[in-house]
């Protein structure tokens, strides 16, 4: 990245089951590189993927349901999104009914970002 920071990134591959529709690419989050490592575990080549993927996407060593982890992640990501692009939708508007309108729909976007969080957590 620039001067001692770095990230990693791996390809995975779709997974319809899971809700993952395409394969993409995946960055982890910066780190320095004196500091970069990522810890391997499994006992074949496919957990130890699973592994690496997991390290390097959610910064988790924890292997299981990687793929329903990430699309649970970027379904947060977007929802802080929409909730961030509401708020200042609602904060602009004057009429009273869109205003309300507005409102309702970003109740509903801050339940639904509770509940992807509660389910993220089991």
């Amino acid at each position: 990245m620039n001067g001692s920071m770095t990230r990693f990134a791996v390809f995975r591959n779709a997974n319809v089951a899971e809700g993952l529709m395409e394969g993409s690419v995946h960055m982890g989050e910066p780190v320095e590189c004196e500091s970069a490592l990522i810890r391997l575990s499994g006992t074949n080549l496919d957990t130890v993927w699973e592994s690496l993927c997991a390290e390097t996407i959610l910064s988790s060593s924890d292997p299981t349901r990687v793929d329903r982890r990430i699309v649970s992640r970027t379904r947060i990501m977007r929802l802080i999104k929409e909730i961030d692009q509401l708020e200042r939708r609602h904060a602009r508007t004057v009429q009273i009914g869109q205003r309300n309108r507005l409102w309702d729909d970003l109740q509903a976007k801050r339940h639904e970002l509770e509940q992807e969080q509660q389910g993220e957590t089991l």
